[in-house]
């Protein structure tokens, strides 16, 4: 009952029937389906990832992970927007997450200790001329 219940509120919900015909291929796991919807829409959400996060090859990964949630959460699409709507929005979720994540972490290279003086750093020579006794009262 649950999901004739569920195919009923998408089809009332307007979508138009090539979405839904769509939708269901991909409920399907129809691999060429799935391959027309990533050549289609793949470059927009990598350019709505760089909105959001630093270099393009994190964008990409931002992409590649949208398609996974997509993937996962077919089942639960209500057709209450369209696919490209919904598709969007879960790449700006996954974008938003990654920036707040790299916005927390501090870049390796920002953690590199400024080269000093062997003096200045307590090394050998400052060991020595601090062992020498000379110049005591």
């Amino acid at each position: 009952m649950g999901a004739a219940r569920e195919r009923s509120r998408f089809e009332q919900d307007g979508a138009s029937p090539g979405e839904r015909e769509l939708v269901a291929r991909l409920l399907a796991r129809d691999q060429s389906a799935f391959a027309s919807l990533v050549r289609a829409q793949h470059e927009s959400l990598v350019r709505l990832a760089l909105t959001f996060v630093g270099s393009r090859a994190t964008a990409e990964e931002v992409a590649q992970e949208t398609w996974s949630r997509v993937l996962a959460a077919l089942p639960q699409f209500e057709g209450r927007s369209s696919l490209r709507t919904w598709i969007f929005r879960i790449c700006t979720n996954t974008a938003l997450t990654r920036a707040e994540r790299e916005a927390r972490s501090t870049p390796f290279s920002s953690l590199e200790v400024p080269e000093e003086a062997p003096a200045a750093r307590g090394g050998p020579a400052a060991r020595r001329r601090g062992s020498r006794g000379g110049g005591g009262l």
